[in-house]
């Protein structure tokens, strides 16, 4: 990969993590654990997909919608 393209990709993550900064701060606040960027929620979304399917229960806040 280019330097160039590198620097777009860190440009269009940049952008997304600054669009998305309320949601992050506010599935922070319904988990209790730190939601800083577009991987925190991710990472978050592998972990709440696998409790789903292994039946354990979401944290209180968050509703299967």
């Amino acid at each position: 990969m280019t330097s160039s393209n590198l620097r777009k990709y860190a440009n269009f993550v940049y952008d997304i993590d600054t669009t998305f900064k309320q949601l992050y701060a506010d599935v922070s606040a319904m988990i209790n654990e730190p939601i800083r960027n577009m991987h925190d929620l991710m990472a978050f979304e592998d972990v709440m997909t696998s409790d789903i399917f292994q039946g354990r229960p979401l944290p209180p806040a968050l509703t299967d919608e």
